[in-house]
């Protein structure tokens, strides 16, 4: 792998930890959309509640992974400047 498709790749995960944090800071922004649903159904409320951290978790995770990937590829490019492994 060339250090120009690195450097693409990093791109792209910037790009997508951008989005990430987008989705993350709309539902924390909005969750009470989710807790203070309009209904008078325990059921439909316990669902939407549900929901809400369902999609909170899924966005953290999906910050988490990014900055897993993001470590990797910076280790990855120090070892291939620094003439390390192949």
């Amino acid at each position: 792998m060339k250090l120009d498709h690195i450097e693409n790749v990093a791109i792209s995960l910037d790009t997508l930890k951008g989005l990430e944090e987008t989705i993350n800071d709309l539902l924390e922004a909005n969750v009470t959309l989710f807790t203070e649903y309009p209904s008078s159904d325990k059921v439909v409320k316990f669902r939407a509640n549900r929901l809400a951290d369902k999609l909170l978790a899924l966005a953290s995770a999906m910050i988490a992974t990014n900055k897993a990937t993001k470590q990797e590829l910076r280790l990855g490019i120090n070892a291939l400047l620094k003439g390390g492994e192949k």
